[in-house]
């Protein structure tokens, strides 16, 4: 849609109704379990391979652990006395991508400063 301006000008309509703030809900997508479903604030650091298909790469938080470890555990590395908060396979190699990708370009605007 266009707004006329005058003789045969037009112009885009303005867009100032865009959100100052957006917020995705991550929790089932890049991370199991929900964050509801806690009993309590995952503060403990889970370590782990950062590529989840090669046990012998690099270690890495790949999750987090609620310390209260009242309910039984999810995924690789929860115990039955631990909930353990577990990015997804596809989620790690994500971020890992992104992690590197940031870093390639942060040493390549560094040498052009």
């Amino acid at each position: 849609m266009t707004t006329s301006v005058g003789r045969g000008q037009a112009q885009a309509p303005a867009c100032t109704a865009l959100p100052r703030l957006l917020v995705f809900d991550l929790d089932d997508c890049c991370w199991t379990p929900e964050m509801h479903e806690l009993s309590g604030m995952p503060s403990v650091e889970v370590e782990g391979p950062l590529d989840p298909h090669d046990n012998g790469s690099t270690l890495g938080v790949v999750g987090m652990k609620v310390p209260s470890g009242r309910r039984g555990g999810w995924g690789n590395y929860g115990t039955d006395e631990e909930e353990v908060v577990e990015l997804f396979d596809g989620a790690r190699q994500v971020f890992r991508e992104l992690a590197y990708v940031s870093s390639i370009v942060c040493v390549s605007m560094r040498a052009l400063l």
